[in-house]
């Protein structure tokens, strides 16, 4: 079914076609409440009629919904309207790779091709550590924006992977979902495991991105056959084709790259995308150093318009990204708020790490690992307006760089690890008042003389960098036009007069302003207002002016007018409440249901954690305690400093924002007694988040922790202090610390010698580059038992290793389920 612009779809107002597939069609349309436009991807007919389809297609839309990073298009929402599938998604202003290729008429150039791998191996990597796979890796789903600073010519070009719709949780093995046989990835970049139906690992998506790279380079797919058959052969039995031989002038270097990432053999293959990536890198570099002494590739082509654009696009190739290495500590944290309710914006820090008790460097430190601090954009996306948010807005230096991420408190998207920070800052600096503005706010309207900040905003696509798009575009801050001249004379009204007194104060002169301001679209970051903010006006509405103006002495129609109207909503209103009030869901026996597993704990700082399951269609959640509202927003966690004993329940509101009965009331238990580590105590002031404050307390992941190493680990003379936790699972994992940093690197090497032990370096993810230390472990294929061993190069934790053992699962089972997600 077709719709044109204008028509509404399950709420949302349809504006124009973006493209069309097999599986459906996308639309650019308005979202039913929220100031903003998403992509509206909607299934066909015969696919919203298979429930098979239906199934996955819920099942998976769901699981993609949970990925939350820069380089994966958000997934807002899904549903069916009159038996067609629909799912929303961030709308991205810009165009794909493979329409790219086309208009390069060719191979892309090779620092952009790594900078378009790069990004994209880093959402593959994430949505892997979260236990999901793509399986439809390809130029099509690599959709590219523009730089968030359109006026920054070195500002790297935005890469966002899109479409989950076959998506795979890895540790998924039912395969009846997919249907017997039902070959679901384009062919084109199918590795041999998928064609021939074997279990799927993260390596599926390393071969697709490694026909992408080989794609993106020659302007060809690697294997070039008539039928489905025959490239199906070719992946099965051909080896992978040379980019060189392809594109004369490239240099060999990518070759290697291309063959290792479509190894035949999964096991032969990148063992991450980042992998991948770093060696696409290496090879860039051997090029680059080789263009200095020759002439390697022909010099390039201005670039056709892709198809569906006009010469003279506003998407032009950008150009090709900086190297990035992520930053480093020592960091310098501060973090701001602003309000629009009036109050003062306030600040807590800067604060400097290397100033601070360890434990508390440590625990920053790892928020923003947590966080991903560095890869989020500046401006998260704003999904709700609640009344009473504010602006947080944290900024984070290290060494040159310094990265500011803003958003809605309550109303955005955003990792809810972020909360935390400004808590744990204010316990080392005091909050204080500022009179700075929002930085995200001066970078996008350079308009210093603005110190406000509002959450009734329109929130643009990533892409337009700040520009605006209207008819009337200037790039500038249109100004509120400024009333003059002298008060037009009014008759006077005949009738009664409203009784009660006449409002005084300063009134505005001359004639308002017609027509509006035109809107701008801030890509990812709402226009915070339109015009500088006027200090000394004593009116807030569109009439507010800088000066006096001379007070009216008659009779105002207009104002006679607004009285009458206002006493007639108060009848009204009277009327309503009689007869029973407006209604809602508690009138509906049909309405939202309320939320469940209302459940409380205490954490290691004393704060009481507020936690309640997800409701179907609910767009936010009220929380009271002791009956008092105490949050609004569309979290389903809360964290409280009251004192425990307080009893808390939660509603759940609706679209239409009906609210729910209230849930079964939890109250917040007196905390227990921590208990002591004795002399281990300086093991916890240095993994805080791993390890509970004392024995009384539940560790990471809820684990049951005590003194000593566990029996089933080595007990070798050297370490001086243990501390053992048990999960609910089964899974053990110990902190150990030795004498010295010899005595623990002589523990892994004789390990690996003697035993066989597999072993790896690790890094983070904010610095790809340095790694972070060794991870060892058994062999694939252990179970009795298996197990992981992590030691670290940071100067304050080379003693210490984490020891992981979990009966009847793989090395491979505790990197995936516990390691990846661990708070180190």
């Amino acid at each position: 079914m077709d719709f044109e612009p204008g028509q509404v779809f399950a709420g949302y107002t349809i504006e124009r076609e973006l493209g069309r597939g097999g599986m459906g069609s996308v639309y650019l349309a308005k979202h039913p409440r929220l100031p903003r436009r998403d992509a509206l991807k909607m299934l066909s007919t015969s696919l919203s009629s298979d429930e098979s389809f239906r199934t996955r297609f819920e099942r998976e839309a769901d699981l993609a919904a949970q990925l939350f990073h820069r380089n994966i298009v958000a997934v807002y929402d899904r549903g069916e309207f009159e038996g067609q599938l629909w799912i929303a998604m961030q709308y991205v202003e810009g165009t794909d790779a493979s329409h790219a290729i086309a208009a390069a008429g060719g191979g892309l150039d090779p620092a952009r091709v790594v900078h378009i791998v790069t990004e994209v191996g880093n959402g593959l990597d994430f949505a892997h550590r979260a236990g999901l796979l793509h399986r439809d890796v390809k130029p099509a789903n690599i959709l590219l924006a523009p730089g968030l600073d359109p006026d920054d010519p070195e500002e790297p070009e935005q890469v966002l992977l899109t479409d989950f719709g076959i998506a795979k949780a890895i540790d998924d093995r039912d395969n009846n979902l997919t249907g017997t046989g039902n070959m679901l990835a384009t062919l084109a970049y199918a590795a041999p495991e998928q064609i021939e139906a074997r279990s799927l690992g993260h390596e599926v998506d390393v071969y697709a991105l490694g026909c992408v790279l080989y794609e993106l380079l020659t302007g060809s797919v690697p294997f070039v056959a008539d039928s489905p058959f025959a490239k199906m052969t070719a992946h099965l039995t051909q080896d992978p084709p040379k980019p060189s031989e392809a594109r004369p002038g490239l240099g060999t270097s990518f070759d290697a790259v291309v063959a290792k990432a479509m190894a035949k053999k999964p096991e032969d293959r990148y063992q991450s995308c980042r992998a991948l990536s770093r060696a696409a890198a290496a090879a860039l570099k051997t090029l680059t150093e080789q263009s200095e002494t020759e002439t390697v590739l022909q010099p390039a082509r201005t670039p056709a318009a892709a198809p569906g654009e006009q010469p003279g696009s506003p998407h032009p190739t950008p150009t090709p990204s900086r190297a990035h290495t992520g930053p480093r500590p020592p960091f310098t944290l501060k973090v701001r708020r602003y309000f629009a309710d009036g109050r003062q914006s306030q600040e807590v820090g800067p604060v400097d790490t290397r100033n601070v008790p360890m434990a508390d460097r440590t625990a920053l430190e790892a928020l923003l690992h947590e966080a991903r601090f560095f890869d989020l954009p500046p401006r998260l996306p704003l999904e709700r307006q609640i009344t009473g948010d504010y602006l947080e807005e944290i900024t984070v230096g290290a060494g040159e760089r310094t990265w500011t991420v803003a958003y809605e408190h309550q109303g955005s998207r955003h990792p809810l690890v972020l909360d935390q920070i400004a808590p744990r800052l204010a316990r080392i600096s005091p909050w204080h008042v500022t009179s700075a503005a929002p930085a995200a706010y001066l970078r996008a309207n350079n308009a210093p003389g603005n110190r406000s900040w509002s959450p009734n905003a329109t929130i643009g696509p990533i892409g337009q960098g700040g520009r605006d798009t209207g008819p009337n575009a200037t790039g500038q801050v249109p100004p509120v036009p400024m009333p003059t001249g002298p008060i037009p004379a009014s008759p006077m009204p005949t009738g009664p007069m409203p009784t009660g007194a006449m409002p005084t104060g300063a009134m505005p002169t001359g004639a308002a302003p017609t027509g509006a301001a035109p809107t701008r679209s801030t890509g990812g970051m709402p226009s915070y207002l339109s015009a500088p903010a006027m200090p000394t006006a004593q009116h807030t509405g569109i009439h507010a002016v800088g000066h006096k103006a001379p007070l009216r002495r008659g009779p105002n129609p207009a104002m006679i007018t607004g009285f009458a109207v206002a006493l007639v909503a108060i009848i009204v209103l009277i009327v309503i409440a009689a007869n029973g009030g407006f209604g809602g869901a508690n009138d509906d026996p049909d309405g939202i249901e309320a939320p469940a597993d209302l459940t409380i704990t205490v954490n290691g700082d004393g704060e009481t954690v507020v936690n309640w399951s997800s409701v179907p269609d609910a767009t936010g959640y009220e929380l009271d305690r002791d009956g008092e509202l105490v949050y609004e927003g569309t979290a389903r966690q809360f964290v409280d400093t009251a004192p425990s004993g307080q009893e808390y329940t939660v509603r759940a509101i609706g679209p239409e924002g009906e609210t729910s009965d209230d849930s079964t009331p939890a109250v917040a238990e007196a905390s227990l007694d921590p208990g002591s580590w004795g002399d281990a105590e300086f093991m916890r002031t240095a993994f805080p988040s791993l390890v509970p404050d004392g024995p009384n307390l539940a560790g990471h992941n809820d684990a049951t922790c005590a003194l000593g190493s566990s029996e089933q680990l080595p007990q070798p003379d050297t370490v001086d202090a243990a501390i053992t936790c048990t999960q609910s699972d089964g899974l053990v994992f110990t902190l150990l610390h030795f004498t010295s940093a010899d005595a623990l690197a002589t523990f892994g090497s004789e390990g690996v010698a003697n035993e066989g032990w597999f072993s790896q370096e690790w890094f983070y993810d904010s610095a790809p580059d340095d790694p972070a230390g060794t991870e060892y472990g058994s062999q694939d294929g252990v179970t009795d038992p298996g197990f992981l061993y992590t030691t670290f190069v940071h100067p304050d934790r080379t003693q210490y290793m984490v020891a992981v053992w979990w009966p009847d699962h793989e090395r491979l089972d505790i990197r995936r389920d516990w390691w990846v997600g661990a708070p180190f």
